[in-house]
């Protein structure tokens, strides 16, 4: 998923993968955790990779891991991939300000964790999703589908790329010009939990 712009060359994109797999009968679809720039350095192919735990466990199928939390979380930051160094940016900051926020780290969009999104939509204020994946179609969509059959109506903040065509450039730029950053994240939070506020 994500952008591939660091190589030179023709720009490779995965934006849309997720979109196109999701629909998919019987299908999974996991994210690639990514916890550093070295780590994304595997996934771009170029840098020294990520070394190989000593002994591997298996992942349950669409079971999220749940990375940092409190007694009582306004927000739940649900992550995809590769922007989980931007939710736990996003988390840290909001934690300065007073607003404590869990970190979830999805894993799979198909199947999602329907008991951990169902804990936080009926226990937070606000949930977020964070993709490196086209917005129309894709994780965030997911987690609002699974919302309106589960008959609830917590705010979503979502962030990914637009539905249009990303072009060529260095992904950090691109990030900062569509909103895919930590600085662009907390701007949306903070004016649901603004409106949250004012209509109490």
């Amino acid at each position: 998923m994500g952008l591939f712009g660091r190589i030179p060359g023709p720009c490779r994109c995965g934006y849309s993968r997720v979109r196109l797999l999701i629909v998919t009968q019987e299908g999974r679809v996991q994210g690639d955790r990514v916890l550093s720039e070295e780590d994304n350095d595997l996934l771009t192919g170029v840098g020294p990779g990520t070394p190989m735990k000593d002994e591997p466990v298996a992942i349950p199928i669409g079971q999220a891991e749940l990375l940092e939390h409190t007694d009582n979380d306004r927000v739940a930051i649900f992550s995809l991939g590769a922007m989980l160094p931007i939710a736990r940016e996003v988390a840290d900051t909001l934690s300065t300000e007073g607003v404590p926020a869990a970190v979830i780290n999805a894993r799979f969009s198909k199947p999602l964790d329907i008991e951990m999104i169902a804990q936080y939509a009926h226990s937070a204020e606000i949930l977020m999703t964070l993709e490196d994946h086209a917005l129309a179609g894709g994780f965030g969509s997911a987690v609002l589908e699974e919302l309106s059959r589960l008959g609830v109506s917590t705010p979503v903040v979502r962030i990914g790329w637009p539905d249009q065509f990303i072009e060529h450039g260095k992904p950090d730029d691109l990030r900062k010009k569509y909103g895919l950053t930590a600085e662009a994240a907390l701007a949306q939070v903070r004016q649901h939990l603004g409106t949250i506020v004012q209509g109490i």
